[in-house]
């Protein structure tokens, strides 16, 4: 593998990091803006009762 070759897979797996850095962000915003904002219930669904 030449220099010029490394470099080329250097800058594009520094670029794949900073995309999945960006996008882990951008997830933790939304997660804190929804629940600042409370218009998302979480609570789990209450369980079916089943007739016997």
């Amino acid at each position: 593998m030449d220099d010029a070759e490394f470099r080329r897979q250097e800058r594009t797996l520094i670029r794949l990091i900073g995309v999945c850095m960006l996008a882990f962000a951008l997830g933790m915003a939304l997660w804190l803006y929804n629940e600042r904002s409370g218009n998302i219930s979480h609570r789990a669904i209450p369980p079916v009762q089943k007739a016997d």
